[in-house]
This record gives C-alpha cells, sequence and structure tokens, in this order.
C-alpha cells in the first residue's frame, strides 16, 4: 500500500515537473520569436531610413544643423503621407513601423499615385523612430482635450543636441511649438507654463518669423491650442507607469464628461494613466504636486 502511494506521488510529482517544463519552453520559445520579431523589425527600418533621410534633407543648405534636420524629417513625414481614417488606414495602422515607412518612402518615389493614409499616432509613430534612428532622444506625448469622450492627439519631443532642450514635433499639422517672441521651439512643459496667446506654430524646417508664425496660427491654432492643459508620456522602459502633467487652469482633473452616455473624469475613463501622483503645472510658476 505504501508501496502504490509513493509511486503515485511520484508519478504525479514527474506530470507536474513535465508540465512546468513545457510551460517554461513555451515561455521562452515566445520570448526567442518576440526578439527574432523585433530585430526583423530593426533591419527592415534600418534598410529604409537611409534613403528616406537622405531624399529630406538632399536640398537642406545646412545638412549639420539640427534645427534644420529635426524640422526637415518632420515636413518629409508630412508631405508625404496624409491624415485619413478610412479602410485603407485600418488595413495597415497595425503593420509593423517599417512597413509604414516603406508606403511613405514609395509614394515619395513615385511608386504609389497617392500618400499612405495614416492619423497622429502613426505618423509619429514613424517620425519618432526615424529621430531614433537618427540617434535623438525622444518622447511621445498623448495630449488630451477636455471634451466629451476626451479627445486626444500625439506629438514628439526630441533633444536638441545644439540647444541641449527637448522641443515638440507634431507631424499631422506640420509645425513646431515656438514661443512667439522668441522664436525658441517649446517642449512639454513650456507649453503647459506658457500663456496661450504666446504660443505660436512654425511650419518650417528651421526658424519662422513673427510673420511666418502668424500665418501658421491661422492654420493650427483652433485645432490644437484645446490639447495645451494635458500631456501624459509613458516610458517604454518595461512596466513603469507613465507621468500625466496638468495645467489645471486648462484642464481639471476633476471635471466630468460624457463618455459613451456616461459621465467621467479622465482618470475614471484612463485609470492605468493616473497612478502615479499628477504633475501640475502654472503658467510662469514651479511645479507642484497633487
Amino acid at each position: 500500500m505504501r508501496i502504490s502511494k509513493y509511486f503515485t506521488k511520484k508519478r504525479s510529482l514527474t506530470g507536474l515537473l513535465v508540465i512546468v517544463t513545457l510551460v517554461f519552453i513555451g515561455m521562452l520559445a515566445e520570448a526567442i520569436f518576440d526578439s527574432y520579431e523585433e530585430y526583423k523589425e530593426k533591419v527592415a527600418f534600418s534598410q529604409l531610413a537611409p534613403d528616406f533621410i537622405s531624399m529630406c534633407l538632399k536640398d537642406a543648405e545646412d545638412r549639420g544643423n539640427n534645427d534644420v534636420i529635426l524640422g526637415r524629417i518632420r515636413q518629409c513625414v508630412h508631405n508625404n503621407s496624409v491624415h485619413n481614417i478610412d479602410e485603407e488606414f485600418y488595413q495597415h495602422w497595425r503593420a509593423p513601423t517599417s512597413d509604414k515607412l516603406r508606403r511613405i518612402l514609395d509614394f515619395a518615389n513615385g511608386d504609389m499615385p497617392e500618400p499612405p493614409h495614416m492619423e497622429c499616432s502613426t505618423r509619429t509613430e514613424v517620425l519618432e523612430d526615424l529621430y531614433r534612428y537618427m540617434g535623438y532622444q525622444t518622447k511621445v506625448y498623448n495630449v488630451v482635450q477636455a471634451a466629451d469622450d476626451f479627445p486626444g492627439h500625439i506629438l514628439v519631443e526630441v533633444f536638441n543636441p545644439t540647444t541641449k532642450e527637448g522641443e515638440l514635433h507634431d507631424p499631422t499639422y506640420n509645425v513646431s511649438y515656438n514661443n512667439f517672441e522668441t522664436g525658441k521651439r517649446l517642449n512639454a512643459i513650456e507649453v503647459l507654463e506658457t500663456p496661450l496667446n504666446e504660443i505660436a506654430y512654425c511650419g518650417n524646417a528651421g526658424n519662422c518669423s513673427q510673420e511666418e508664425m502668424r500665418e501658421d496660427e491661422a492654420l493650427v491654432s483652433d485645432k490644437i491650442r484645446d490639447y495645451f492643459g494635458f500631456f501624459y508620456h509613458k516610458p517604454d522602459t518595461g512596466n513603469e507607469d507613465g507621468i500625466l502633467s496638468i495645467n489645471k487652469s486648462r484642464f481639471d482633473p476633476e471635471e466630468k464628461f460624457s463618455v459613451k452616455g456616461e459621465q467621467m473624469t479622465y482618470c475614471e475613463k484612463k485609470a492605468k494613466n493616473c497612478q502615479n501622483p499628477i504633475q501640475f503645472y502654472k503658467e510662469r510658476t514651479e511645479i507642484t504636486d497633487l
């Protein structure tokens, strides 16, 4: 009887060990497959990026000027894609970034009759990866409007080695966000702290005159200004929670709006984006915590 129980227990332990081993092998195989897919994507993107970058900068007067480089790459992504959320967009929006860049490049080279259909996140995705490929440090920001359904928009902030500061670029509207008086390109926190009437829009690759910024403002301000109270950035380092930065005079986190017929705050809709304390900013003042 004891021998029978011994062998039964041994068989159970052996079966459990086999199951654990198979699970481990499955997890290892999945990790290897994911790493291989990431490697393939990196190679595919690296094969396309040099031609696209060269095309974007081919007639630039100062190819060593970071201001011009960052603006030119943004312009190039914008000019060779179009904002259109339709059936064609949904056929490609989950495709790897290299596929999106290939379609942009195909249109730029005349191999596609129409520019690829994209929206703010896919255009920013391509732009950010191009900046990173070129060695620039980047952050992607979600900006959100205080309105029903909390409509959002996506921007990329890139560190400019010349100025040693970050600056926002928007490939959807093909602008950087600048201080109207100084012409300085603004980063996310500076946008939160700068009075709205001092935030200008520059569509040039390099600097904009005040007259040019006035012209760009007429095209852009009514579409984007209401988003300048809310910036959310989630680091791409594992499971680290993101940082939500708010100018409360523009976006009240306690205010409720209709979301699919239900009244709720932003953090009730997107609780995962509110895990860390909200960082509050005021115009021209220092940071405070909630």
